[in-house]
């Protein structure tokens, strides 16, 4: 509220790319406003109610209570008053006491707020803080306290975070066993991350005959072959038998075990789930936009563990490329909460034996469209010797 629409542009301006907002006014608070403002007045959010009651406390009362009722989390007057060694302020009385009155009557929470920090005195702040009214010095800085009032407010309002992992010692690496893609998806399958239907075979026969059993189209991809793709060892969008065995007798001299899997089409987004250890805080994990260009978007956020659904979709949030699973450019909307849930899969794997996942790497983890789940296109899973598989 101001008496000035000036200020209140100001104030708008101010909060653009803030959280905080100015909501419109309900029909029952516009109606009560309306009978007892000025003809002239339009009752809105925000509010100027100009100078047809200036210094008149009671009429000033009564044009704010309807206002200040709309449950606002706070509700601002701004008001610049002349200084004291130079002006008369006696006529400005009307205005603080009037808003004063309004927020004591209605039990709501209230702040006079300056347009700049030198046009509120410290004998005035102290005045409106012994009424239980916030001063606030200057339009930035009284919308940024405002800001961190919220953010702190939310901070306590979440869960008390568990206590972080507890982890052996780091074990030499000769203790650790590799596992090739296909032990990695059985592994990550096993413990809840969909994965698609597939079967290891020894040569181009046995290939295509898996091929006509999972049905068209497939992927051909080498076994124990380490960045398999750039060396050439991935066949995509194969759509028979014939082209199957001839992708495998392509890549044979690569490896001597092939990966035949159903083809995952329709994926509206692609991420990277991964788990590595630090020396300080234990394992943690990492979501991060994926594909094949990970290494250069450098796009990810790291989650400690144990870690919840809400911190992971948070998480997800936070990413550049967040946009795509909300339908960008009219693409359908990212099944987000079979991403979660294969996420936390990985993650509860982690923390029933934090020592025994030496890195983890599901990288992409396709996600298709809403209520069409997720699925682990690709993953490599290091364990230490002791992991009961």
């Amino acid at each position: 509220m101001s008496t000035s629409g000036g200020d209140l542009t100001l104030l708008a301006d101010a909060m653009i790319g803030s959280s905080l907002t100015m909501p419109p006014l309900t029909e029952d608070g516009t109606n009560r406003l309306r009978e007892v403002v000025h003809e002239r007045m339009v009752a809105a959010n925000p509010l100027d109610f100009q100078m047809f009651d200036w210094d008149n406390d009671d009429r000033l009362a009564a044009t704010f209570t309807p206002f200040v009722s709309e449950g606002f989390d706070l509700s601002l007057c701004l008001l610049d008053y002349p200084r004291e060694d130079l002006c008369d302020q006696s006529t400005w009385g009307g205005a603080e006491r009037g808003y004063v009155r309004a927020v004591h009557d209605t039990g709501t929470k209230g702040a006079v707020l300056s347009t700049f920090s030198d046009t509120i005195s410290e004998p005035v702040a102290a005045r409106l803080i012994g009424q239980g009214v916030a001063p606030l010095a200057g339009i930035v800085d009284g919308l940024a306290g405002i800001q961190a009032a919220v953010d702190v407010g939310a901070a306590w309002r979440r869960p008390q975070s568990q206590p972080l992992l507890e982890c052996e010692d780091q074990v030499s690496d000769r203790n650790t066993r590799v596992l090739d893609e296909a032990e990695s998806k059985a592994l990550l399958g096993r413990r809840g991350v969909p994965i698609p239907p597939s079967k290891v075979v020894r040569n181009a026969t046995e290939a295509a005959a898996a091929a006509e059993e999972l049905g068209f189209p497939v992927v051909a991809k080498t076994l124990g072959v380490a960045h398999k793709t750039e060396a050439g060892g991935v066949k995509l969008d194969l759509c028979s038998a014939e082209e199957v065995s001839s992708a495998v007798t392509e890549i044979s001299h690569l490896s001597e075990t092939f990966l035949i899997e159903k083809m995952v089409v329709g994926a509206v987004a692609e991420l990277i789930v991964g788990v590595a250890p630090d020396d300080q805080f234990g394992p943690y994990l990492l979501v991060g936009g994926g594909g094949v260009l990970v290494e250069m978007m450098k796009d990810s956020v790291s989650l400690l563990l144990p870690v919840t659904g809400e911190r992971i979709l948070e998480a997800l949030g936070r990413l550049h490329c967040a946009p795509l699973f909300h339908g960008f450019r009219g693409r359908p909307e990212a099944d987000l909460n079979a991403a979660t849930d294969a996420i936390l899969a990985v993650a509860k794997m982690v923390e029933e034996d934090p020592s025994s996942i030496v890195e983890l790497d599901i990288n992409p983890l396709l996600l298709l469209a809403k209520g069409q789940g997720v699925v682990a296109a690709d993953a490599l899973v290091s364990l230490r010797e002791k992991y009961d598989e």
